[in-house]
């Protein structure tokens, strides 16, 4: 009997560029996906699910989501072009006129920041855009092969990259099949400064199907009334 202990098989990445580039690459040959987000707020008081659909070369995100927070309301959300437009619940179209507003990227209200803390996690999520730019910025990167494991029937690798970035440590697990394509990601984000850790977890499924993400048709578009959020 040996006393030798057992060997972990190595993985096919052995870098956070290494893993970065791949996913990306890979995310960008297929061009499009659909994929679900269930994320929640540094400070603990916005949670969101969202089903959602991208393309990838468009940056182009349609999302259905759920929000929970000091409002709790299910929203539309679409982001093509540089523009967001948000699908607002129809007691508020008494105020907007319109069933779709187009939404600044920064606001006071409480509606606002729930709103900017979703579209920073959906692209935080979206392969082939910043979905690993937080590993790539960071000298201390590193990157751990977690073995292989079976999602949804798929078969996966699992790596796990931990960073420190001003002060947050984040941690990241990559569930990455054998084309390359990343089909679950994992996050948690330690700020000292919050009362709780933000967290999120994607799963990416459907890769290289059509998509199509437009903005709303202009005339269902209002701009956002003063002190609406």
């Amino acid at each position: 009997m040996s006393d030798t202990p057992a060997q972990v098989p190595a993985g096919r990445f052995d870098t956070p560029a290494e893993l970065g580039e791949a996913l990306t690459d890979a995310a960008l040959e297929a061009g499009t996906a659909r994929g679900t987000l269930a994320a929640r707020s540094a400070d603990g008081t916005v949670e969101a699910d969202l089903v959602y659909e991208f393309d990838v070369d468009g940056v182009g995100i349609a999302a259905e989501a759920s929000v929970a927070g000091p409002l709790s309301v299910d929203l539309g959300v679409v982001a093509s072009a540089g523009a967001v437009y948000l699908r607002v619940p129809p007691i508020y179209q008494l105020f907007t006129s319109a069933p779709w507003v187009r939404v600044p990227r920064e606001t006071d209200g409480d509606l606002g920041r729930q709103v900017d803390a979703l579209l920073e996690a959906l692209a935080a999520e979206v392969p082939g855009t910043s979905l690993l730019d937080i590993d790539r910025r960071a000298s201390d990167a590193d990157l751990r092969f977690l073995g292989d494991a079976t999602l949804a029937t798929i078969p996966v690798e699992r790596y796990q990259v931990r960073t420190s970035i001003d002060g947050v440590e984040v941690t990241r697990t990559y569930w990455v099949d054998d084309e390359d394509l990343l089909r679950r990601l994992d996050t948690t984000a330690d700020d000292p400064t919050q009362p709780e850790p933000a967290l999120s977890s994607g799963t990416y499924r459907e890769w290289g199907t059509p998509v199509v993400v437009e903005a709303p048709d202009p005339a269902e578009v209002a701009d956002l009334p003063d002190g609406f959020f």
